[in-house]
């Protein structure tokens, strides 16, 4: 072998064995790669996972606000119901009383009235010392009753219930019974001047509802 083939021969061993250290190194290199791909792959997934984790958290967490709000709704119409069938049902009871049970009820409601307002207005000119809240007092009371009730029951509501103010007010104002109708199924309306209180039933009942309600709906839904 000459000379030129020793060199050849060197210069080939030598590129073989770069050819080898390259070989090795890209394979660590790509080896290296492939498990890093594998990690960023398996990092991706994960939190892919976990977003889809949050949004169906999400979901499951609106939808259960959303079916929870549904539901207080829906209790909420079916109370707002119950005490209404509840009212509209002592309301006809009351209208359904004996006409004696009835007549008293309807003068207790405008005794009760006319009392109050009397009370109010002399508490008024004390206070302020002012005679002028007399003039509404002199005017007397008028007591409206509807077209069914006037008929019925007029004469007599009209003497119980002067006799009921006579018994708590002291020198009691002159009451009248209106010739015009109520606009009211059942109850009575006191004007005095240019103000009137309406007892109807049904405001009568309002009247109550802070005190009933919960005593309804605890015997309604236990």
């Amino acid at each position: 072998m000459n000379n030129l083939d020793k060199i050849l021969d060197k210069i080939e061993a030598e590129a073989r064995r770069q050819i080898g250290e390259l070989r090795a190194g890209t394979d660590a290199r790509i080896e290296a790669l492939e498990k890093e791909t594998e990690r960023l792959i398996a990092e991706a997934e994960q939190k892919a996972a976990l977003q889809t984790e949050k949004e169906e958290a999400a979901i499951a967490s609106r939808s259960t606000s959303a079916a929870a709000m549904r539901s207080r709704e829906v209790v909420l119409t079916e109370k707002a119901r119950l005490l209404a069938e509840v009212y509209a049902r002592a309301e006809a009871q009351i209208l359904a009383l004996p006409e004696k049970e009835y007549g008293e009820l309807l003068a207790g409601l405008a005794a009760h009235a006319v009392a109050e307002r009397v009370n109010t207005v002399r508490f008024l000119r004390d206070e302020y010392k002012d005679e002028a809240f007399d003039g509404e007092l002199e005017a007397g009371f008028t007591l409206m009753l509807s077209a069914d009730d006037r008929k019925k029951y007029g004469d007599t509501v009209l003497s119980s219930a002067c006799m009921q103010v006579a018994a708590v007010v002291k020198d009691p104002p002159v009451l009248r019974l209106s010739e015009e109708d109520a606009k009211i199924r059942g109850g009575v309306v006191v004007c005095y001047g240019d103000t009137e209180t309406t007892c109807s039933i049904p405001v009568l009942l309002a009247g109550l509802r802070d005190e009933l309600d919960p005593v309804i709906m605890k015997t309604l839904l236990p």
